[in-house]
C-alpha cells in the first residue's frame, strides 16, 4: 500500500520468478518517509549498466545509507558463482528476465563471460536452477549467432546432451529442446547436435511422444496422454531440431535413417496424425519435413547397399528439365513391362526381384506404399503450405527413383 509520510518502516526484499518467491532477505535499517524521498518513476529510467554502485555485491562490505537498487548485470553475473542456492535460483530469474528480447543485453552477457558461468549451473542437482539457467541459455542463444557458438565453444553441446539424458523434470527437458532449436538453425551446430543430441532425442521423447500410451512398451516407457497434452511444446522443438539438422547434408540423412526407431516413431506419429485429423499442427509439419529429407537421394544410398536392380543408372536415367534445384527428378527410359521385371510388392513395400527380402528394414519404410498414402491424405486434407510443400516434395524424391 501506500507509505505515510513521516512514518518509520524497515524493508525486506523478495524475488519472484516462476519457480517461486525467494526467502526474505534481512531487515534494512529503520526508514523515515520523507515528503521528496522516492523520486518519480519517469525521473529513474538508468538501464541496469548505468546504476550508481550503492548496493553491496558479493564479498564486500560497507555502510549503504542510499538504500536498495536493482544490481548491475556484472553483479548478477557475479552472483552465479555463489555457493548459495537461493541466490542462485533469483539471479538465474531475474538474468533471465534481463536477455528476453534485449540483444544489447545477450551480447553483454557474452561478453562478461556470462555463458560458461550458465553452463555450470546445469551441474547443479536442482531443477529450478537447471530450469532458469537454461532459460537463460535460450533467450541467450536466440537470433545471436555469436551467442550460439559461444555456447558450442563453451562446451554447452555435450553439456545439455547429459542433462537431457538425466533429468526426469519435463520443464527441464521443454528448455534444453528449445536451446537445441536455437542451435540448430546455426549451419555451423548441426553436425555437433546431431552426434551429441539427436540419439538422446529420439529415445526420451520421439519414440515415447509419436504415439502416448500409459505404460511401458518395448522397453521404453511412455507418458500418459494427459502428459502429452500438457507438453505438447516438447515433441514440436524436439522434431524441429530433427527438421533442421536433416537439412544439413548426406551425412546427417545418414546418420538419422539409421538412428534406431527414429523413422519408425515418425511414420506412427504421422499416420496416427492423419487418422486424428490431425492435420495443420506444426509437430505434423515438422515430421514430414524429416522425412522428405530422409527420402532425397535415396536411390543412390540403397544401391551402395546393394539394392540396385542391376540396371546402369547411366544408360536408364536422364535428369528432367523440370527438376528443381536440390530435387532432381530422374526419368526411367525402361518400359513398363522392364519396371515391373526388376521389382515387386510385398505387403506394401517395393522388393527387389533380384534380391527379395520379406523383411522390410526402417530405411525401406521411406518409399513404403502406406507411406504414400499418408502423403496423399496430407496432401488432400492439409491447408498447411509447408506440409503440403513437404508431403509433394517427398513424392517427388521418391518419382526420381526406379524401385
Amino acid at each position: 500500500g501506500d507509505l505515510s509520510t513521516g512514518h518509520e518502516y524497515d524493508f525486506r526484499v523478495i524475488a519472484k520468478n516462476d519457480a517461486g518467491f525467494s526467502i526474505p532477505s534481512e531487515s534494512s535499517r529503520p526508514i523515515v518517509i520523507g515528503m521528496n524521498a522516492v523520486p518519480s518513476p519517469s525521473s529513474k529510467t538508468l538501464s541496469v549498466s548505468t546504476l550508481k554502485d550503492n548496493l553491496p555485491p558479493m564479498n564486500r562490505e560497507g555502510d549503504f545509507n542510499a538504500g536498495y537498487r536493482d544490481p548491475t548485470l556484472a553483479e548478477v553475473l557475479e552472483y552465479l558463482e555463489c555457493t548459495n542456492n537461493v541466490l542462485r535460483l533469483n539471479a538465474t530469474g531475474y538474468l533471465q528476465h534481463l536477455t528476453f528480447n534485449d540483444d544489447a543485453i545477450k551480447r553483454k552477457v557474452r561478453d562478461l563471460g556470462g555463458i560458461p558461468r550458465l553452463l555450470q549451473l546445469l551441474r547443479v542437482e536442482m531443477p529450478e536452477i537447471q530450469k532458469n539457467a537454461c532459460g537463460c541459455l535460450k533467450n541467450l542463444s536466440f537470433g545471436v549467432d555469436e551467442n550460439k557458438k559461444a555456447i558450442l565453444n563453451s562446451g554447452g553441446i555435450t553439456i545439455l546432451a547429459n542433462l537431457l539424458a538425466k533429468t526426469p523434470d519435463l520443464q527441464v527437458m521443454d528448455e534444453i529442446v528449445g536451446i537445441l532449436s536455437n542451435l540448430s538453425s546455426h549451419e555451423d551446430l548441426k553436425l555437433p547436435i546431431l552426434q551429441n543430441n539427436v540419439e538422446t532425442l529420439t529415445k526420451r521423447i520421439i519414440i515415447p511422444y509419436s504415439i502416448p500410451t500409459d505404460g511401458d512398451l518395448n522397453g521404453v516407457p511412455r507418458p500418459s496422454v494427459d502428459t502429452v497434452k500438457n507438453k505438447p511444446g516438447l515433441y514440436k522443438g524436439a522434431t524441429g531440431v530433427l527438421r533442421n539438422v536433416s537439412s544439413s547434408g548426406d551425412l546427417a540423412r545418414k546418420f538419422l535413417r539409421e538412428c534406431d526407431r527414429l523413422i519408425e516413431s515418425l511414420i506412427a506419429f504421422l499416420r496416427f496424425s492423419c487418422k486424428r485429423s490431425e492435420f495443420d499442427s506444426k509437430s505434423v509439419e515438422n515430421v514430414t519435413c524429416i522425412l522428405r529429407n530422409l527420402s532425397y537421394r535415396l536411390q543412390e544410398t540403397e544401391e551402395k547397399n546393394g539394392l540396385s536392380n542391376g540396371h546402369d543408372k547411366q544408360s536408364n536415367f536422364e535428369r528432367s528439365k523440370s527438376a528443381p534445384s536440390g530435387s532432381p527428378k530422374l526419368k526411367l527410359r525402361t518400359s513398363t513391362k522392364q519396371k515391373r521385371k526388376g521389382n515387386e510388392v510385398h505387403n506394401g513395400h517395393v522388393v527387389n526381384s533380384t534380391n527379395p527380402n520379406p523383411y522390410p528394414t526402417p530405411i525401406s519404410l521411406l518409399w513404403s506404399q502406406d507411406l504414400v498414402r499418408d502423403y496423399l491424405c496430407l496432401l488432400e486434407h492439409s491447408s498447411n503450405p509447408e506440409t503440403l510443400e513437404a508431403s509433394a516434395g517427398a513424392i517427388q524424391n521418391l518419382a526420381a527413383c526406379h524401385w
